[in-house]
């Protein structure tokens, strides 16, 4: 585990009393590419889980991944996500299964308020939410060579979304675990939509990932599209956020 809330309250003490077996890491805070980079990195195992904190693990849920994987010819994996309200109500609602990703590069949440139930579960999505990435060693090996990073660390929000992209890109199929099941606190969700940070680097990121994975190739885009879908975009989110004017020097 790595510990890096600067100035905050942390779990770290509580892991350390109750798990002391863990090893825990006191670094500044390298943020979520940085942060998952150099723990994947520092890992020894056959697969890594990249976790967040503001989520609600079942007992079963790495047994639910390694069970799994050992059944599958993919490195790369989604788990289920469910949503979870809050100290005490996980539901059976889809927060996401994945990332999807269309021609005109538009992101979103594949069975995002489904449920899960009834929701039809893909067998792959392009790429897998940051919140819950599961890879294999192999996987992090490729990714590592073909970009030297997972996460690229340049970018903070979206950067899940940047590897979506890159995935397509280098043909990489990511595998839907849908027995391993973990719940999604969504009351942060909505907190960050609604937060100036979340919005400001949002903006940034999605700018950043367009950039860097520019093509006229037609490959995996249509790049008509991403022009005429992003100058929408934009001058909307220019116009009713007027302070992301003063983030266009940071793309």
């Amino acid at each position: 585990l790595r510990d890096h809330e600067e100035g905050v309250y942390s779990a770290a003490t509580y892991v350390k009393e109750h798990f002391p077996t863990l090893k825990v890491q006191k670094t500044k805070n390298l943020w979520h590419s940085k942060g998952q980079n150099a723990m994947a990195k520092s890992a020894k195992g056959e697969i890594y889980i990249c976790g967040s904190n503001d989520m609600f693990y079942p007992k079963n849920f790495v047994s639910q991944v390694v069970k799994h994987i050992k059944q599958s010819n993919y490195e790369l994996f989604s788990p289920l996500i469910l949503r979870w309200d809050y100290p005490s109500q996980k539901t059976e609602t889809i927060d996401t299964c994945g990332i999807q990703v269309d021609r005109a590069l538009r992101f979103a949440d594949i069975g995002l308020q489904q449920d899960s139930q009834t929701f039809r579960l893909p067998k792959f999505v392009d790429g897998p939410n940051g919140a819950v990435t599961i890879l294999k060693k192999s996987a992090i090996a490729r990714l590592n060579k073909k970009d030297g990073y997972i996460f690229d660390p340049d970018i903070h929000y979206k950067n899940d979304c940047d590897l979506a992209v890159r995935l397509k890109a280098y043909n990489i199929k990511c595998e839907l675990i849908p027995e391993a099941i973990v719940y999604h606190d969504r009351q942060a969700v909505e907190f960050k939509r609604k937060n100036k940070n979340m919005i400001t680097t949002s903006f940034v990121g999605e700018k950043k990932l367009i950039f860097k994975n520019w093509s006229w190739s037609f490959k995996t885009f249509n790049p008509f599209y991403v022009i005429f879908y992003q100058l929408a975009k934009s001058a909307y989110l220019l116009i009713r956020y007027p302070y992301l004017w003063k983030q266009i020097k940071n793309i």
